[in-house]
């Protein structure tokens, strides 16, 4: 029977008991300007897209207009 010591019930380690010393290396991490520059690029992305949507959008209602005025002749 194995004896799990852990709240995970993972194996006893059979080395240090003491949890592995992360690093951190500032030059691999990517600066904060790097983060702020994609962020306005994205920005300025969803803006053009919101634009482009809304004048396709206006597009499809004037054909919808359209329609409905065709339709209405039609049948009338």
């Amino acid at each position: 029977m194995k004896h799990y010591t852990s709240e995970r019930c993972d194996p006893p380690s059979a080395h240090s008991t003491t949890p592995p010393i992360k690093t951190y290396k500032p030059s691999s991490a990517p600066s904060v300007f790097v983060y702020d520059q994609q962020i306005i690029e994205l920005k300025i992305t969803m803006d053009s897209r919101e634009k482009e949507s809304d004048f396709y959008f206006a597009k499809l209602k004037i054909l919808k207009s359209c329609a409905n005025i065709l339709i209405s002749q039609t049948y009338y």
